[in-house]
Parts: C-alpha cells; structure tokens; sequence
C-alpha cells in the first residue's frame, strides 16, 4: 500500500483521495451562502447548514464534501446523522462553488452522485459568470434551469419561501463604496 498525504479535506472517489480545496473567492461566497441559509433556517429550526468538511456517503465507495449543504431535521434524526463522523446520505440541498479546477464532467458526476444520495436540490455557483445552475429533479439530472445576477435562487420544495437575489450574493465581494470627500 501507498502512502498518499493529504494536507486538507479530500473526497473518496472510485476508491482515491482527491484533495479539496477551495479558492479564497469560493470561500468567501461559500461563508455567504452559510449566513443567507442559516438566517432563514435557524430561526425557523428547519435543519443544518453545513461547510465544506462535512463528508457525506452518496455511495458506498463515495466520500464526498459540497461546498455548503442543508438537511432537515427529519432527515438528520431518521438516521441520527447529527452525531456521526460520516453523514450516511447526501444533504437535501447541495451547493456547489465552482473554481478554476473544476472540470464539467466532474461536476456532473458529483450531481449524480448526489441525487442518488437523497438530495433534492442542487445550486451550482459560478463567480466568473455570477450566475448558478439549479438542478430540482433527481429523474432528470442534466435539467436545469440557469439564475442571472439579476434573478434570485429559491429553496423550491426544499425551502419554500427561501429567495437569494444572486446580486445580493455577489455584492459581499465588492469593497465599499468610497465615503464622499469631506465626510468622516
């Protein structure tokens, strides 16, 4: 056997480690996404928002970790996936942050991967684009529907009720605007 260091989160895939890591761009939108998604949930008590280093089990020679995650609490206490090391499921909805390393293919295996795991909802970020790819039918995997920076991302039947303006997403990326001259 070989040894194989990996210095930071890495998914199993067809049986290698594959380190993940993410750009400081996809970080920063991926903190947005968490507070966005938790300041709708949380006070509603609807289930977790997660990070990137929850590894979650989509098949079982699968590890795999999406950039920010959802599971209600009906799905977490059916498997009591709230005090495990390993999720043994997909989240209910899985958002991807794409970065230069991404390749389509890749992400096209992860959405399979995922649907076949539970998820019912997947977003797929693009910064370079600032649009987002929405995938709500686990039947039809490759259908989908593309979100512009002047529309909004919705939590369909996963979180009804939910809008993000992607605008509003993209906006915690840009510095402040300069304060008039002559204001303290």
């Amino acid at each position: 056997m070989r040894y194989c260091e990996v210095r930071g989160p890495a998914e199993l895939i067809d049986g290698f480690l594959v380190e993940k890591a993410n750009g400081y761009r996809e970080s920063l939108l991926a903190a947005s996404l968490i507070a966005f998604l938790m300041n709708f949930t949380s006070p509603r008590k609807l289930g977790l928002v997660g990070a990137p280093d929850a590894i979650m089990r989509v098949r079982p020679d699968q590890l795999r970790l999406p950039d920010v995650w959802f599971v209600t609490w009906e799905r977490l206490l059916a498997a009591d996936a709230h005090k495990k090391k390993i999720a043994p499921f997909g989240p209910d909805l899985a958002i991807e942050i794409l970065s230069e390393s991404n390749t389509r293919a890749e992400i096209d295996q992860k959405r399979r991967e995922l649907f076949g795991a539970g998820t019912r909802l997947i977003w797929v970020i693009d910064p370079n684009t600032r649009t987002a790819e929405v995938f709500d039918d686990p039947v039809q995997p490759n259908q989908m529907t593309t979100v512009g920076e002047a529309d909004a991302l919705g939590g369909g039947a996963v979180l009804p009720g939910f809008t993000l303006p992607l605008a509003e997403l993209f906006a915690d990326l840009e510095p402040p605007a300069p304060a008039p001259s002559g204001t303290n």
